[in-house]
């Protein structure tokens, strides 16, 4: 029910996962003494008294994640919960009448129909799945956010929230993040501005939105996306924070990046088809970021040709995919 520690682990009690009150933990727990673990949250909807475990409560213990042991996808359980419930209640109210279910054997063979199909629903998307842990726990539980977004954080960032307060006043920094709290303001002159709770994997760090900025980035804030905070460090108070210049969807880094892109290219067994096709696919993404190429020789070093002028590029998902397809993971990196 609540906060407990089990040989060195710690356990994540029912009682802090929003929407679900101490009636239903306390009917849950009294009917898994009395059955043990549920193997289904068909049976679990079967055996707990739906009058106190609500659908509400269910929906809340799927979207966090206290349900993943019962063997179905949390998309999968969000969309059969009310066939479950139903043949839950149904059940139930034979039994408080006495009657035996004539059709005991009948719907264990629709169960198993149902099952194919279940095993068919698409799972959420790691956004999606995110979303719900942080929705009704307050954290992500199953992973962060930022996690897939490692290399855009190494290229486009500078700072994050845990060296923000190492930096001097004034200092200009890039960081990355999530808002996990949007505080509207209203100026004396009646313009709307925000104070950003940016979390990021080291923990958390203020940012100011003045109405200029928070006019222009109000839609990527709605998203609930990872962001890109361009601005500058203010030290003055105890607590340092920054004043944002610029906000971009992290996602899209790239495309506004204004350095050099860089393509790593090793020597040994290389083949002429190789440079044909990695020129076609630099050729096939041309924009204004100038290219350096590295040829790295067996011997470590490391010779860096500048690429004509005409063959400038376009920084995307798409030629950062391409190019690692014929040179390697990690052969394209921006500066």
């Amino acid at each position: 029910k609540d906060f407990s520690i089990s040989k060195d682990a710690l356990l994540f009690g029912l009682g802090a996962i929003k929407n679900v009150g101490s009636a239903a933990i306390d009917q849950i727990i009294e009917t898994r003494h009395e059955l043990g673990r549920f193997d289904s949250l068909k049976q679990l909807c079967e055996q707990v008294d739906l009058r106190q475990v609500n659908k509400r409560v269910i929906e809340s213990l799927i979207k966090s994640g206290a349900c993943d042991s019962l063997g179905e996808g949390r998309a999968s359980m969000m969309r059969y919960l009310q066939m479950y419930m139903d043949m839950g209640q149904a059940r139930q109210r034979d039994k408080q009448l006495g009657q035996s279910n004539m059709f005991d054997t009948f719907e264990e063979e629709v169960a198993s129909e149902a099952s194919v199909n279940i095993n068919e629903v698409n799972e959420w998307s790691d956004h999606d799945r995110l979303r719900f842990e942080k929705e009704t726990i307050g954290f992500y539980v199953s992973g962060h956010p930022l996690t897939r977004y490692q290399k855009d954080i190494d290229w486009f960032t500078d700072s994050s929230s845990a060296s923000i307060s190492e930096q001097d006043n004034g200092k200009s920094v890039s960081l990355a993040g999530v808002p996990f709290k949007v505080i509207l303001k209203t100026t004396r002159r009646g313009d709307k501005m925000a104070l950003v709770t940016l979390e990021d994997l080291q923990g958390t760090v203020e940012v100011t939105l003045w109405p200029e900025i928070y006019q222009a980035s109000a839609e990527i804030l709605a998203t609930d996306e990872p962001i890109l905070v361009k601005g500058t460090v203010d030290s003055v108070d105890n607590l340092p924070k920054v004043i944002a210049k610029e906000i971009l969807p992290l996602s899209a880094a790239k495309n506004h990046w204004k350095g050099k892109v860089h393509v790593q290219i090793r020597t040994p067994g290389l083949e002429k088809d190789v440079m044909t096709s990695v020129r076609k696919v630099l050729a096939g993404h041309r924009g204004t970021n100038p290219l350096l190429v590295h040829f790295i020789f067996p011997d470590s070093k490391n010779r860096v040709r500048t690429v004509k002028a005409d063959m400038k590029v376009k920084p995307s998902d798409e030629v950062i995919r391409e190019v690692e397809a014929l040179l390697g993971e990690d052969s394209i990196y921006f500066e």
